[in-house]
């Protein structure tokens, strides 16, 4: 015949299948504290890799912009000194057609800014 369990049995029994107590939640929470802590730290360095990969990019762009910009400056003050030196000697070939072609100019543009 089965015999009634005592006191002490069914508590041994209870506590091989005991609900988690509270220092057990405890400890659990302070795991998933941590690893929390742990994949923000991962999420962080991720996005300022990211960010340091962007800035590095822009600032390879700009310097590549900066040289193109500098050669294109270049090259209009080569053909800007080239156009002076044919207007001067132009100007030293002949003298009386560069002064009449200056007072043409000087009158035709007095003439479209004036006011009427």
């Amino acid at each position: 015949m089965a015999r009634p369990s005592s006191p002490a049995e069914s508590t041994s029994e209870s506590e091989s299948h005991a609900e988690p107590t509270t220092e057990d939640l405890k400890a659990q929470i302070g795991k998933l504290s941590e690893d929390i802590a742990s994949l923000t730290e991962i999420v962080g360095g991720l996005s300022e890799k990211s960010a340091r990969q962007v800035r590095d990019e822009i600032r390879a762009r700009g310097n590549a912009a900066a040289e193109r910009g500098q050669r294109e400056f270049e090259q209009v003050q080569r053909a800007a000194q080239q156009m002076q030196g044919d207007v001067d000697d132009m100007i030293a070939q002949r003298p009386m057609m560069s002064v009449g072609l200056a007072l043409g100019l000087g009158f035709l543009f007095g003439i479209m800014t004036g006011r009427k």
